[in-house]
């Protein structure tokens, strides 16, 4: 008995093992350990428009052959099914999707897909339709989130903005990855029925939303500049080129655009040549060579130059203007407006072929051999040629002088003539203004000097310079009475042409503005023309002022009144009978001179020839001519004309209407009483 009543208990025992392990079984299926990432954080403009954001999706699947849906109640409701999926995604017929649907069940299918990347209302409403109403054990309704990001800019400036894929970190993105991405969250989750998988439990708590970003592009300045750039590119059949607007006194980047052409012949943002590009920078560059050229103190911008009738030999290999006008002897300013490429390469070897360490340590000084530190991953190193070493030659300061030998990224030149408009100062620029959580400030780009290019003097003077280039240099036709601009043109050849193949150039556009108190820098790159321009006063230029006239909408204060002369401010006044013109005078509050006692006299009516200057309007006395003699009445109206004729006796007849243009007899000539003359009226 003993032995049969312990077979009994182990027995007993045994089984309430064996439903410990099963209930136990059955509740780990019913809860899992796992991560949930964090959703991505906002990216502001600074104008306080949304560049990038994160938002959840939905994939929409359908079991139609789940248990508790009968034959009848799907042949009753599918068909009404059928006409909601069909009016959401209007890309197929209630009845092809009827036929789909009768299909997978036929074929008992249990995940078919019914709908991609819907919104979180259209979600709602379908969970509200026949048969799905009825939730995902019930009704077979499968629904599964996901986020995507959403640029609402999509295509301008996106290469700015960036991404991150894969591994992948570019632009914005990927700089500010680890503020945007936020902390994952370590979660207990228990499946819930029809809702899917829910956390319960977090065991390690992150942020469910990652940090906001607040940029310092201005989407208007980015649209003036990419569709300036754009139409530059289209018209020019360039392949690629970029824009960059960039304050001068803090280094804050307001637009940034890089555009490329597709296979298809559009153009669209898949590199950002701006940072990750080097070239020659071509004739921009004569900005850092006549720097270091007055710094040095061997020049000065009124001493005159021989450009040796724009053809120079150095060594085997000529130095050309692109444009000789036949003035052989130039100041130095004047070299600069009309970009002559012998007048600045044959300064720069006169003075430094002995010391070439000297130019290139003054380069270096300007911040020109290093790069800007943008936090933006790619920018790339400048190149300068090593004095004495690899390929250098007895021609290598000269064309080193004017753009060439060197490679830099129209960032890093940007950011010299930047300098120049902010007196000298070089800033770091920068993309970020700040990064907020939650509203909280966590941190805050503050504007970063990197040091002085020049004086404050000599920054002023090359401003000056540089508005000359504008106003009657290489650049002067985009000069706008409007506003002020100051700025340098630059073309360079990047590849020879050889067995039949065209030549390969590079035009640019580096300027200032407003000129007269610089706020912005600007610098347009057109990389590889095929339409046969090929200079940047062609192509880099007008993309410049486009973008200039853009600016001047958003600040008006930056408006001028057109400069007016003294005498274009007094207004037209005829001469005439003396009393009549000084009583329109005294009106207007405008001086006159010239008067004496004549003019005073009550018994006299003398006639004054009027005539505006600086200080007012100055009238002299008309009779003072004999009576024998024909007076001059050029510019009267015609009553005081009329009446000083016909008082010498002379018969007038006239034509036309206004101010007296001209008159039969010349003014001088003798005359007698009763002649006649005609006068002709504007």
């Amino acid at each position: 008995m003993l032995i049969v009543a312990g077979l009994i208990v182990f027995s007993i025992w045994r089984i309430q093992q064996e439903d410990s392990v099963v209930s136990q079984t059955k509740l780990e299926t019913r809860f899992r350990i796992d991560t949930l990432e964090a959703a991505r954080g906002t990216i502001f403009s600074s104008d306080k428009n949304v560049l990038a954001s994160s938002f959840s999706f939905f994939d929409v699947y359908w079991d139609p052959n789940v248990e508790a849906l009968s034959d009848a109640e799907f042949n009753e409701k599918g068909p009404l099914l059928a006409r909601k999926l069909a009016a959401l995604l209007n890309d197929a017929s209630e009845a092809e999707i009827w036929r789909k649907f009768k299909d997978g069940r036929a074929g008992n299918k249990r995940y078919m897909p019914i709908a991609k990347k819907i919104d979180y209302l259209q979600l709602e409403d379908m969970k509200t339709w026949p048969i799905f109403e009825r939730g995902r054990l019930k009704g077979g309704f499968i629904a599964e989130s996901f986020e995507h990001r959403v640029r609402p800019f999509e295509g301008m400036g996106s290469r700015t903005v960036g991404y991150v894929r894969n591994n992948r970190k570019v632009g914005l993105e990927g700089a500010y990855d680890e503020y945007l991405r936020g902390t994952q969250s370590i979660c207990r989750l228990r499946q819930m029925g029809t809702q899917g998988w829910l956390p319960v439990a977090y065991l390690q708590q992150g942020e469910r939303v990652g940090m906001e970003v607040y940029s310092t592009i201005d989407t208007r300045l980015q649209d003036y500049a990419s569709t300036a750039l754009e139409e530059s590119l289209s018209r020019s059949r360039a392949h690629h080129g970029c824009a960059v607007v960039m304050e001068v006194k803090t280094g804050a980047i307001r637009a940034m655009a890089n555009l490329e052409r597709t296979e298809e012949g559009d153009y669209q943002e898949l590199f950002n040549y701006a940072i990750q590009e080097r070239t020659y920078p071509g004739s921009t560059f004569k900005l850092a060579t006549l720097i270091s050229l007055l710094q040095d103190q061997y020049v000065s911008l009124n001493k005159t130059i021989s450009i040796e009738k724009g053809r120079k030999k150095f060594f085997n290999s000529w130095m050309n203007d692109d444009h000789f006008d036949g003035h052989d002897v130039l100041t130095v300013k004047r070299i600069m407006e009309i970009s002559s490429n012998v007048g600045i390469s044959k300064m720069a070897n006169d003075y430094y072929y002995d010391s070439p360490e000297q130019l290139l340590q003054n380069f270096r000084k300007m911040g020109l051999m290093d790069k800007t530190g943008i936090p933006i991953k790619g920018e790339e190193t400048p190149h300068f040629p090593v004095p004495f070493e690899g390929g250098w030659s007895g021609i290598s300061i000269p064309w080193l002088s004017i753009g060439y030998e060197a490679q830099i990224t129209p960032l890093q030149i940007l950011a010299l003539y930047a300098a120049i408009g902010n007196d000298g100062e070089r800033m770091r620029p920068f993309l970020v203004e700040e990064v907020r959580k939650d509203g909280a400030l966590v941190i805050e780009s503050q504007p970063e000097s990197m040091g002085m290019v020049c004086e404050a003097t000599l920054a002023k003077k090359l401003q000056q310079v540089l508005r000359a280039v504008v106003e009657g240099g290489t650049a002067q036709g985009i000069k706008e009475k409007h506003f002020l601009m100051a700025g340098k043109t630059g073309t360079a050849q990047l590849v020879k042409g050889k067995n039949g193949k065209k030549d390969q150039h590079q035009a640019s556009f580096v300027g200032l503005f407003p000129a007269d108190d610089p706020v912005f820098a600007c610098i347009v790159v057109v990389n590889r023309p095929e339409n046969g321009e090929i200079y940047g006063a062609q192509l880099g230029a007008p993309v410049f002022k486009e973008i200039v006239k853009g600016a001047y909408a958003l600040y008006p204060e930056w408006h001028r009144e057109p400069e007016m002369k003294s005498k274009e401010m007094t207004p037209p006044i005829r001469n005439g009978n003396y009393r009549d013109v000084q009583l329109i005078l005294t009106e207007l509050g405008i001086p006159s001179y010239g008067t004496d006692q004549r003019f005073e006299d009550q018994n006299s009516d003398p006639f004054v020839r009027v005539r505006s200057d600086e200080t007012g309007v100055k009238l002299s006395f008309q009779n003072d001519e004999k009576e024998s003699i024909m007076p001059n009445v050029l510019g009267y109206g015609l009553r005081d004309a009329v009446y000083l004729l016909e008082s010498r006796g002379l018969r007038v007849s006239f034509y036309g209407k206004g101010k007296v243009k001209s008159q039969s007899v010349k003014p001088g000539s003798a005359l007698q009483k009763g002649d006649p003359i005609k006068l002709e009226l504007t």
